[in-house]
This record gives structure tokens, sequence and C-alpha cells, in this order.
């Protein structure tokens, strides 16, 4: 029988929210951020044994069901619908995006924080602007709902996990989605040169 590692809490926070805390994420600078049932995020630095609350963020009107974080920005989805984009440096909301009804389940950001995508109900990924809000396009899975999505680290391909267990993964976005024009040129596949 193979060993198994065994892990021990070693920092525990009791009452981090009021309410069940459905995802967690860390930032680059040691921040976890926690959304909840509670409509809250929070963020918390880990100082040895000790977690202590930094900043509790407000703007969802339902539960929290996803959070991704890339560099300083991180984003939530909650079941009312919305994205919102945080700036965790200042503590502060810089976008909300409306989704659309069922349009907000998992929520992914690229990895320069340049695009955030969200899955839904029709088991679409959809994908937004991250510093304007402006719809990119849509990738079509043919699916049920997309749960969660995530970017690949270069941030040219997406995965997506869906209810009917089928995982779907889209590279060259900037293909799937409306073309080179609509992408920032980081996410855009490189050009061909001709031999």
């Amino acid at each position: 029988m193979p060993s198994q590692a065994q892990y021990a809490s070693r920092s525990r926070l009791v009452d981090a929210h009021e309410d069940g805390i459905w995802c967690v994420a860390w930032s680059p600078n040691g921040q976890i951020v926690t959304g909840s049932c509670d409509e809250l995020l929070h963020t918390f630095m880990v100082y040895g044994t000790k977690i202590e609350r930094k900043q509790t963020l407000k703007g969802h009107t339902l539960g929290i069901a996803a959070v991704a974080v890339a560099g300083s920005l991180a984003a939530s989805s909650a079941l009312d619908s919305y994205i919102r984009l945080w700036d965790l440096d200042k503590g502060s909301e810089r976008l909300a995006i409306d989704a659309g009804p069922l349009g907000a389940w998992g929520v992914a950001l690229s990895p320069d924080g340049e695009m955030v995508a969200a899955g839904a109900q029709s088991g679409a990924v959809n994908l937004w602007s991250s510093s304007t809000g402006e719809k990119l396009g849509s990738l079509q899975t043919g699916g049920k709902l997309a749960l969660c999505v995530a970017f690949a680290p270069d941030g040219r391909s997406l995965a997506c996990g869906s209810e009917d267990g089928v995982v779907h993964v889209r590279r060259s976005l900037a293909v799937s989605c409306h073309g080179d024009r609509a992408l920032p040129p980081s996410h855009r596949p490189p050009l061909a040169v001709p031999s």
C-alpha cells in the first residue's frame, strides 16, 4: 500500500465568514482571497501560524461562487450574475460586469490579468476585457453548465469543466473569439511566416 501524505492544519481562523466559504485563491503577494455565501470577499495574510483579515470587499448581492487572482487583480463571480474585478492593493472594486442571467459561474483571469472568463449555464465560456468590461467573445462547448474555467499559463488556451463530466480545451483563443483585433496582443497567436 503506497504511503499517504499526512497534512496538519498549520493555521486556522474560525468565523472567517458568516456563512460557508465556496472559493479561495492565493495572490502572488501572499494574500488569501475567499468568497462566501455571505456575499463578501475577504482577503487575509498569513504570518507564521496567525491569519489576519486584511480587507472586506463588498458588492455582490448573492453568494460568491468563484474567485481568481492574477497579480494584484482579483475576479469574483456570484449567483447575482455579476463578475466583479477588485484591486487587491487598494481594496476597492475596479469594474463590475453584468454577465446576464446564469452567465457567471466559474471565473478565471488570464495570467497577465487582461482577460476574464466565466462559465455559463448554457455551457458557453464568455470572455471579457478586464480593463473595460467589453465582451470579447464566447466559446461554445456544446456541453452543459460550464462550472469551472482555467487559463493555460501562456494565456492562449482555456479549459472548462462542465456539469456533464466533460473537460473542454480551447486553443488559439484569438481564432475562437472575434479574431486578433478583439484580443490583447499577448493572447494573439504567433503570425505564420511564409518560408
